[in-house]
């Protein structure tokens, strides 16, 4: 049962309320989508909004700032800042409370986003209207903090029981999510502490890696054919070679094959430089095909699969004889 008092000021609200949910959707979404980061928006149920007053934590209506809720979920907790800013700059601040606002003993672990309530601001020069008076609250979690929130509330904090086992799993699985934020903020600097063990597929994507970003240093290859993550291209060409017909399975063999191909990539890449590079292709086909014309990668490839565009055929007709590789109509 609800009390009447309760669901009468909650309906009276309702309207707007939508009309503000309506208004700060694409505002919050637009944002989050140029960022990269994750939106939830929610109205508060009038259950919620019940039992939220019977907490006695609230003396009046106006005091429940989250009846509109919003959450930005960030990679890290370096992203907060930017997101702090973007609020400031957006909307009309009330309040705000950072995580690391109040006293907290060392050894206990809860709840502790960021949260900030806010206004949708009003034109200058103009009074607020109805919707612009309402506060609204926007929390920024990271994506392990939210995925924490969401899996342990309904276990643990908005279940049909209390009981202490949960609330201290609840909590322990809480100082998990913490070490991995803070992991993650100081990972460049963690992973130099960590042992490193040989393995030739990840020492071959490293090798290639180094090798091209020399290359595009020095403007061998033209800055044009650099792709958005040459990581990726670096592993990617690193597959193709290893997949070759002529790659040998021995470890000695391979290492000795694996350093013949890096030199002929290099030696062929500079080579072109006088002529001119392929502008037509991106970074991966490019080198594709020049190691396809030295005869390095041989078909058949049992296991990866190149782009053959007509592009790559047109200046580079040895990769023919992989076939048409990936399907773009998927027919």
């Amino acid at each position: 049962m609800i009390p009447v008092a309760v669901e009468s000021r909650y309906r009276r609200d309702l309207a707007a309320l939508k009309s503000l949910e309506a208004a700060v959707q694409p505002t919050l979404w637009n944002f989050c989508r140029s960022q990269g980061y994750a939106l939830t928006l929610r109205l508060k149920s009038l259950d919620s909004v019940a039992q939220k007053i019977e907490s006695g934590r609230f003396r009046r209506w106006s005091e429940i700032d989250d009846l509109l809720a919003a959450t930005v979920i960030v990679p890290t907790l370096r992203h907060e800042e930017d997101v702090l800013a973007y609020l400031a700059d957006t909307f009309d601040i009330r309040r705000r409370r950072l995580r690391s606002d109040g006293f907290k003993a060392p050894d206990a672990f809860r709840f502790e986003a960021t949260r900030v309530t806010v206004n949708l601001r009003p034109a200058p020069g103009t009074e607020p209207t109805p919707i612009e008076s309402l506060p609204f609250e926007i929390q920024i979690r990271t994506a392990f903090e939210h995925a924490w929130s969401v899996t342990t509330h309904a276990l643990a904090y908005k279940g049909d029981t209390l009981d202490w086992k949960k609330l201290r799993l609840a909590a322990q699985l809480k100082a998990a999510v913490e070490q991995l934020d803070l992991l993650i903020i100081g990972f460049e600097n963690v992973a130099e502490q960590v042992m490193r063990h040989g393995w030739f597929e990840v020492a071959t994507g490293e090798q290639i890696f180094s090798l091209l970003e020399r290359l595009f240093a020095e403007r061998v290859i033209p800055p044009e054919l650099q792709p958005i993550n040459l990581g990726l291209s670096a592993k990617s060409i690193a597959a193709a070679i290893l997949d070759s017909r002529s790659a040998p399975r021995p470890p000695r063999e391979r290492e000795t094959f694996w350093r013949q191909s890096c030199e002929t990539v290099e030696a062929r890449l500079r080579a072109n430089r006088s002529e001119g590079s392929p502008r037509a292709l991106s970074l991966f086909q490019y080198v594709f095909g020049e190691l396809a014309k030295a005869g390095v990668i041989t078909p058949p490839l049992t296991k990866f699969t190149p782009p053959v565009t007509a592009e790559l055929v047109s200046l580079y007709p040895e990769v023919r004889a992989f076939g048409t590789g990936f399907d773009f109509e998927d027919e």
